[in-house]
């Protein structure tokens, strides 16, 4: 197993940008989009993959983190030629892309508003899974929104524990 040291050397070989580059890089990707993360990591595939022929030596782990920060760094830089707002530099299939990556992060944010109190039920899904699966007599809905109101001080909808649980229990 090679040191850190090496480690550290072999991936700046390759991605040619500081360990705090590196590191903004990767909390700007901790804040994309899902859909936009599974789209980088298909590019990190095709990285990887050409990284792989040309540094023949440096092992797989290393090339993989490599490629990752890469297809970042390339939606990255893409996204802040965007943000500068030169169109007239811009072809038409790049200002359609960065449309679409606008568009997908207003559909995110979206998402994510509406579905506060479902994510923060999910923290307490062990509670209401016991309580609903109780021997002998399970509690109902309403009965399991009153107690995480009165012992975890966490109001919700009984509605919202039933369609949760339907999605979630009844697979």
């Amino acid at each position: 197993m090679s040191s850190i040291e090496d480690q550290h050397r072999q991936i700046d070989l390759i991605v040619k940008i500081s360990s705090d580059d590196q590191a903004f890089l990767l909390r700007y990707f901790s804040k994309l989009p899902l859909i936009m993360k599974l789209d980088l990591e298909k590019k990190k595939k095709k990285i990887f993959h050409s990284l792989r022929e040309k540094f023949k030596a440096i092992n797989y782990d290393n090339l993989g983190y490599a490629a990752h920060i890469l297809a970042i760094k390339s939606l990255y830089s893409f996204e802040k030629k965007f943000s500068t707002k030169q169109f007239q530099n811009m072809t038409i299939d790049e200002i359609r892309d960065v449309s679409m990556i606008k568009l997908h992060r207003e559909e995110e944010k979206e998402y994510l508003s509406h579905s506060a109190k479902r994510n923060k039920l999910l923290h307490y899904w062990s509670v209401v899974k016991m309580y609903r699966e109780r021997q002998p007599k399970p509690l109902s809905f309403v009965k399991i929104s009153e107690k995480l109101k009165k012992h975890y001080n966490f109001s919700v909808s009984h509605n919202t524990i039933a369609v949760l649980w339907r999605e979630i229990e009844q697979k």
